[in-house]
C-alpha cells in the first residue's frame, strides 16, 4: 500500500486551494541626481501649458468690444486650443481601447487557467480512485491467490502505471495553478490600468467640451457684432462714406474670422464622438397665397399685391420668390454653408456664402419674406433702382430690408 499512500498525498496537496504568492521585495539603489536637459515630454507639457494659458486669456475677450485684429487673434487661440485638446482626447481614447484589449485578454487567460484547473482536478480524482481500487484488488490477489503469479505481476504493473499517471497529472495541476495565479495578477493589473485610462479620457472630454464652449461663446459674440455692424453700415452709408467704409472693412475681418472658426468647428465636429443634432422647432402649417407668381403667407398677400402695383405705377418692375419649405432651406444651407450636420444646423448664418438662415429660423419658411428681383434679375446692389424704390416705399406695406442682403425683405427685417 506504500504507492497508494504516496499518490493520495499528492492528490491532497494538488487539490488544496490556491494560496496567494508571497510578496517579493527587492532593494533599489537610487542613482545620483544630475542636471539634464528637459525631455521631449517636458517640452510638450510646457507647450501645452502655454497654449492653455493663451486660451484662458482669449476666453476672457469680449467679442462685442475688441477690435477686429484682437478678436481674430483670440478666436485663433481658442481654435488652436480646441484642436490640441481634441488630439489629447483622441490619444486618451486610444489608450482606453488598448487597455480594454489587454484587460479582455488577461481575463480570457484567467478563465482558461481556471477551466484547466477544474479539468485536471477531476482527472486527478478519477486517477486516484482507479489507483485505490486497482491497488486493493491486486494486494488481495497477491495475499490469497499465489497460484497465478503471472496475473498478479501483471496487475501490480498496471497499478504502478496508474500511480505514475496520477503523479504526472498532479504535476500538471500544480503548473496550471501557477499559471492561474499569474493570469489573475495580470487581470487585476490590466483592470486597474483600464480604470486609470478611463479617468484620463473623462478628464480630456471635460476639457474638450469646455474649450468648445469658450470658442462658441466668442464666435456668437462676433456673429452678433457682425449683424450690428452690417445694419450700422447701411445707415451710415447715407451720411458718411468714410465711416461706412471703415465699418465694412471691420465687418469683413470679423466675417473672415468667423468663417475660419466655423470651418474649424465643422472639422472638429466630424472628429468628435457622435452626438445628437438638435432638431429645430417645427413650423406649423402656413396658409399660402400666390401674388403675381410670388407665393407668400396669406396674411401678407394683400400688402404684397399693393406694393407690386405701386411699383408698377412708378415704372419699377418687381418680381421674386417668397415661401420655401424646410427641405428647401436645408438644401440652401448645404449649398451655401457645407454638407456636415454642424454646417447645416448649427453654423452661424454669417459663415455661409451668401449668408443663409438656419433651418427653422428663416422668415421664408413662414411665408413672411420675399427675395425681390428687378427687371428679372436679383437685386444685388443698393444702387439698383429696384432697391432704392423699395427702401423708399416698402415700409408702407409692412416690409423691411435685411441690411446684409439688398434683395431680402420681410415683415421683421430678418
Amino acid at each position: 500500500m506504500r504507492r497508494i499512500v504516496v499518490v493520495g498525498s499528492l492528490v491532497v496537496a494538488a487539490l488544496l486551494p490556491i494560496a496567494p504568492a508571497a510578496a517579493q521585495t527587492s532593494g533599489t539603489t537610487k542613482a545620483p541626481s544630475t542636471t539634464a536637459k528637459p525631455s521631449l515630454a517636458d517640452l510638450q507639457k510646457q507647450r501645452d501649458e502655454v497654449r492653455r494659458k493663451k486660451a484662458a486669456v482669449a476666453g476672457q475677450v469680449d467679442g462685442l468690444k475688441v477690435d477686429a485684429s484682437e478678436a481674430a487673434k483670440a478666436l485663433g487661440a481658442l481654435d488652436d486650443n480646441v484642436a490640441a485638446v481634441q488630439r489629447e482626447y483622441d490619444d486618451a481614447q486610444a489608450d482606453v481601447d488598448a487597455a480594454q484589449g489587454a484587460a479582455d485578454q488577461a481575463k480570457a487567460a484567467k478563465e482558461a487557467s481556471s477551466a484547466r484547473i477544474t479539468e485536471l482536478e477531476q482527472a486527478v480524482r478519477r486517477a486516484a480512485v482507479r489507483s485505490y481500487v486497482n491497488g486493493g484488488v491486486t494486494n488481495s490477489l497477491l495475499l490469497s491467490d499465489l497460484t497465478d503469479a503471472a496475473d498478479a505481476i501483471r496487475r501490480q504493473t498496471l497499478m504502478g502505471v496508474a500511480a505514475g499517471d496520477t503523479v504526472n497529472l498532479v504535476d500538471e495541476l500544480d503548473a496550471a495553478k501557477d499559471d492561474y495565479a499569474r493570469s489573475q495578477k495580470a487581470a487585476e493589473t490590466a483592470a486597474a490600468q483600464l480604470a486609470v485610462k478611463r479617468d484620463a479620457v473623462d478628464v480630456r472630454l471635460t476639457e474638450l467640451e469646455s474649450a468648445r464652449q469658450a470658442q462658441a461663446k466668442l464666435a456668437d459674440q462676433l456673429d452678433d457684432r457682425l449683424s450690428d455692424a452690417l445694419r450700422e453700415s447701411s445707415a451710415l452709408a447715407k451720411l458718411d462714406q468714410k465711416f461706412a467704409d471703415q465699418i465694412v472693412a471691420e465687418q469683413k475681418a470679423i466675417a473672415d474670422a468667423l468663417a475660419k472658426a466655423a470651418a474649424e468647428r465643422a472639422r472638429q465636429a466630424a472628429l468628435a464622438r457622435p452626438t445628437n443634432v438638435a432638431t429645430p422647432t417645427p413650423i406649423g402649417p402656413v396658409s399660402l397665397s400666390t401674388v403675381r407668381g410670388i407665393t407668400v403667407a396669406s396674411s401678407i398677400a394683400g400688402n404684397l399685391g399693393a406694393l407690386l402695383s405701386a411699383a408698377e405705377r412708378d415704372g419699377i418692375s418687381l418680381g421674386g420668390s417668397g415661401y420655401r419649405d424646410q427641405a428647401e432651406q436645408i438644401a440652401l444651407r448645404r449649398a451655401h454653408c457645407g454638407s456636415s450636420d454642424y454646417a447645416i444646423w448649427s453654423a452661424p448664418s454669417s459663415s455661409c456664402r451668401p449668408p443663409t438662415a438656419k433651418p427653422g429660423s428663416s422668415m421664408h419658411e413662414r411665408g413672411l419674406a420675399i427675395d425681390f428681383t428687378y427687371n428679372g434679375s436679383v437685386i444685388g446692389s443698393r444702387g439698383s433702382a429696384g432697391y432704392q424704390w423699395l427702401a423708399a416705399n416698402a415700409g408702407r406695406f409692412g416690409l423691411y430690408n435685411l441690411p446684409s442682403e439688398p434683395w431680402h425683405w420681410s415683415t421683421t427685417g430678418n
